[in-house]
């Protein structure tokens, strides 16, 4: 605690906010000289500024001392992208400097454009830095698959930091969640039919667009779906769709992955002879997204529908078809959830959690 604004003060003494040697060096006794308290010395930092860095010392310049410098910031308010550094906090001291940061009930920090939602970077070794959350501390989900997920932005980023002094204390209704990742595109596949003689038929290269990856959920930037894999065209088949696009994603949950096109026959009514994969879903916030699905060309059942100028010629089996990947719209992995803590190794104690978190910490 600092020392007393007024009233009785003395170099030593156990007596808490008056002996000087109690308050910067934990001595009750001490033979030392008041020299040895020179601001910006050993003991007492340079955040006391009325006492003197050299020369003449008194004792009264040691009214409202303390050894540590500490401070706080709050938000009380809704934001995003916080990056907290020394040049924001007011009076800042290096080594000296105890700092809590505290988000309030009701208060949500988020993220955008592949930022952390809370970063801490730039204190010095000796400082200490604690995070109080009583709010949501969540990353953004990262975008649908073009034709890979991306990833989840991150809660909270210590990594920045090359100190060690941190703490985390999550408390009841607290929520510390990293962003999903965001869905994979579904796959186009090009489609080679085979007549009764297994003879290629010449012109009939069918490609079926994937669809978009879903988008992911956590912060208040969701990842969006992604693109159509591209759209179908063949003009044996008197039907096609094209691929959708990916759902948007919330505020907890991903959206949908797109469903890939398809196509049939008007001989055959509503059945499938070829279609791109359906895009993954996005993760929700702290969950990887899902891959998007390979396209196929066949029919129900393990079979395939081979047409002739756009009339039946006979079933085949779906060994009779070469499935081949659409080179500009490949099958899309999931992105990787963001995490809830990274740079777990600054922390000097395991995060005290009595609320909720989503997602990785390390």
């Amino acid at each position: 605690m600092p020392l007393n604004a007024s009233g009785p003060i003395s170099l030593a003494g156990s007596t808490a906010g008056q002996s000087i040697s109690n308050e910067f060096r934990s001595l009750t006794t001490s033979t030392a000289s008041l020299s040895q308290y020179y601001r910006g010395g050993t003991y007492v930092g340079p955040h006391n500024g009325p006492v003197a860095a050299s020369g003449a010392i008194s004792l009264g310049s040691f009214y409202n001392a303390s050894k540590r410098f500490t401070t706080s910031i709050t938000y009380s308010a809704s934001t995003s992208n916080v990056n907290i550094q020394t040049s924001s906090v007011s009076g800042y001291s290096s080594g000296w400097t105890d700092l809590t940061i505290n988000v309030n009930s009701g208060v949500t920090i988020s993220s955008s454009g592949g930022n952390s939602s809370l970063t801490i970077t730039g204190f010095a070794s000796a400082d200490t830095v604690h995070i109080n959350n009583s709010g949501t501390i969540q990353g953004a989900g990262g975008g649908g698959g073009s034709p890979n997920g991306g990833a989840g932005n991150h809660a909270i980023n210590l990594a920045p930091a090359s100190y060690s002094n941190i703490r985390v204390t999550n408390n009841s209704g607290g929520i510390i969640a990293g962003g999903g990742g965001g869905g994979g595109q579904g796959q186009a596949v090009i489609g080679y039919n085979y007549d009764s003689y297994r003879t290629t038929i010449t012109g009939t290269t069918a490609y079926r667009g994937g669809g978009g990856g879903g988008g992911s959920g956590g912060g208040t930037s969701y990842g969006g779906g992604g693109p159509l894999g591209g759209a179908g065209n063949n003009p044996y088949y008197n039907y096609l769709s094209t691929g959708s696009a990916g759902g948007n994603g919330s505020t907890t949950a991903g959206g949908g992955g797109g469903i890939g096109d398809y196509g049939y026959t008007v001989n055959i009514s509503n059945y499938y002879i070829g279609s791109g994969g359906q895009g993954g879903s996005g993760g929700a916030r702290g969950a990887s997204g899902g891959s998007g699905s390979q396209g196929y060309w066949n029919g129900p059942s393990g079979v395939m529908y081979a047409p002739t100028n756009g009339s039946a010629s006979g079933w085949y089996p779906s060994t009779n078809g070469l499935i081949q990947q659409q080179s500009g719209y490949p099958l899309g992995s999931g992105g990787a959830a963001g995490y809830a803590i990274t740079g777990t190794s600054k922390l000097s104690q395991t995060v005290t959690n009595n609320g909720t978190i989503y997602g990785p910490q390390g």
